[in-house]
């Protein structure tokens, strides 16, 4: 789904109603503009979801992006180039899932990750350059389970980093 403009809502489910869906290529949302709703449900094994919002030329602020994942060896993407006061849940549930998110020159964002089960990663990077700075970002990283990984970096000033591994 590619939405430009604003006040969209791209919703893509696989898998629902307690049925299993494995081995889908890839969930993509691509959206450009102000407050914006993107949401993926994924449930089974193997799938693959990815939200997009903003780029060089089209900033995009106020939006919501929600991402939930229920099986094994799922892959959750996440990433925003120039926008500010954009909410992002990611929240998986099963092992070997790999979540990743980015900020680029983007402020004030609040992101969230919320991960249950055994040998996940999760992978951050807010990134700006010496003219632009990524500021006043709020992430945290909940993870539950054994074996599980994150790594990242953060550059910008008045940025929050919480993360908490159980």
């Amino acid at each position: 789904i590619s939405q430009n403009g604003n006040g969209n809502e791209a919703d893509i489910t696989d898998g629902g109603q307690g049925l299993n869906s494995n081995d889908n290529t890839e969930a993509v949302i691509r959206q450009n503009g102000d407050n914006n709703d993107a949401d993926v449900y994924q449930r089974g094994d193997d799938n693959s979801a990815s939200v997009k919002q903003g780029n060089a030329s089209y900033t995009s602020s106020g939006n919501i992006a929600d991402v939930d994942q229920i099986g094994a060896a799922n892959t959750a993407s996440f990433g925003l180039q120039w926008g500010s006061g954009n909410d992002v849940t990611v929240t998986q549930d099963g092992n070997s899932n790999y979540s990743e998110f980015s900020v680029e020159y983007g402020s004030d964002n609040t992101i969230s990750t919320s991960v249950v089960g055994d040998g996940n990663r999760t992978r951050l990077t807010v990134d700006a350059d010496w003219t632009a700075w990524s500021s006043g970002n709020s992430i945290t990283i909940d993870k539950e389970g054994n074996s599980n990984y994150v790594a990242g970096y953060v550059k910008g000033d008045d940025n929050t980093v919480t993360i908490t591994q159980d």
